[in-house]
This record gives C-alpha cells, sequence and structure tokens, in this order.
C-alpha cells in the first residue's frame, strides 16, 4: 500500500458525541466524487451505536467509569488522546494510546482510535494492520466495516468498498453517510443507474446531517451526469 492516500480529519463539534458512521465521514471524508471530503458542520444522527474514533471525546464520566468497573486511568488516557488527535499531534496521540494498546487483550475501541489516528496521520499500512486486529474481534462492528471501506477505496479496490458500505447499510438503512458513500463507490464501479437513483433519493430525503451534506450530494450526482 502507498502512503499518499487521503487527508487528515476534518473539525469536528465536541458538544455532544456523533454515531459512528457520520463522524468518521467527517473525520476522514467520503472518498469518490473527485476525492472530495464529506462536508463540514455537526453530524445529526444515525441508526447505529456510538463512534469509537479518536476524534471523540470518551462517552465515560469518571464517575461512570467507577461504575462499570473501568478503571479512571484509561478514561484519563482516553481523554488525553482525544486532547491531541484535535490538536493534530498523531504521534504523540499514538504513544498516549500505547499502554492500552500494548495490553494481552487491548479494548476494541482502543484499537479503532489508533486506527483513527493513523488514517488522519496518513499512515495506511499500520492503520491496515491494527484494523486486521480489531476485525478479528468484532468484524460485524460498524467502525470497521466504515475503516474496512475507507482503505479499500483509497487503494481502488471499490469492489471490496461497495461490500463494506453495503454491511454497513444492513445495519443503519437510512444512514446519510453510508448511503452517500455507496453512491459513490458505485459511481466509481461505473455503476450509474444504482449510484444516481442513490443520489436522488439523499437529495428526496429530510435526513441529511446538515446543509453542506445535500450541497456535497448535489454536486457528486452532477459531476457524472
Amino acid at each position: 500500500m502507498s502512503n499518499e492516500r487521503g487527508t487528515g480529519p476534518s473539525s469536528v463539534n465536541e458538544s455532544y458525541v456523533p454515531k459512528w458512521a457520520t463522524i468518521a465521514a467527517t473525520l476522514f471524508g467520503l472518498t469518490g466524487c473527485g476525492g472530495g471530503e464529506a462536508p463540514q458542520g455537526q453530524p445529526g444522527s444515525t441508526d447505529a451505536g456510538q463512534a469509537l474514533g479518536a476524534g471523540t471525546r470518551p462517552t465515560t464520566s469518571p464517575s461512570e467509569a467507577s461504575a462499570l468497573e473501568v478503571p479512571v486511568e484509561d478514561l484519563l488516557i482516553r481523554e488525553r488522546v482525544a486532547a491531541q488527535f484535535r490538536l493534530t499531534n498523531y504521534a504523540k496521540a499514538r504513544e498516549t494510546l500505547a499502554p492500552l494498546i500494548e495490553r494481552t487483550l487491548p479494548a476494541v475501541e482502543d484499537l479503532l482510535r489508533l486506527v483513527n489516528i493513523e488514517l488522519a496521520a496518513n499512515e495506511f499500512d499500520r492503520a491496515q494492520t491494527t484494523l486486521d486486529r480489531a476485525a478479528a474481534l468484532v468484524p460485524e462492528n460498524p467502525v470497521v466495516l466504515w475503516s474496512t471501506y475507507r482503505i479499500a477505496s483509497l487503494d481502488g479496490e471499490y469492489e471490496i468498498a461497495a461490500e463494506q458500505l453495503r454491511r454497513l447499510r444492513k445495519l443503519a438503512p437510512s444512514d446519510y453517510a453510508t448511503r452517500l458513500a455507496l453512491a459513490n463507490v458505485l459511481a466509481e464501479l461505473g455503476e450509474e443507474e444504482e449510484a444516481e437513483a442513490l443520489y436522488r433519493e439523499l437529495l428526496n430525503s429530510n435526513e441529511a446531517p446538515a446543509d453542506g451534506w445535500k450541497l456535497t450530494t448535489t454536486y457528486c450526482l452532477f459531476s457524472f451526469l
């Protein structure tokens, strides 16, 4: 794999915890449609579980961590990682996260945090290796599927990318980011009729997370008509 793919993260509103697909799209952009990034702005609600990426704050407070028997030290590490990630200090974020990753059985959410860090740093071979570890534990995890799509699409492996997105769509049929990414990949595969139908479905829906998403969808639609 080449290490010359992709873009760094876009800004994420920290006032709440976004969901898995839209946060991933906002962090790393949607491939296809000329390689354009996902629109800026606060992502909306989706059907699946909360994102586990390094770009979001940990969802457990210290008091909740105690109740759930999550070591406070782990929570503090994740907080520091999130702060370093927001500052685009990816090397430091990886170093801070290392004690959690080096455990005999690291938490899946920490493996996925590391994947996000490595993708943001354009370290795709490392990201794939880390992603393989996470996928071995939770192959149907939405963030695993999204990250697999992302790397495959950046490699031009659009059939694999489409497969991952179709699996994601089964988990969250109405998720906007997943459907937009799938339309982009279908366009790359030359499946223009299906791609156009999906773009138009998105434009006619009221499910866009923010205004910028529909503008991006419109651009993608007309870019291949």
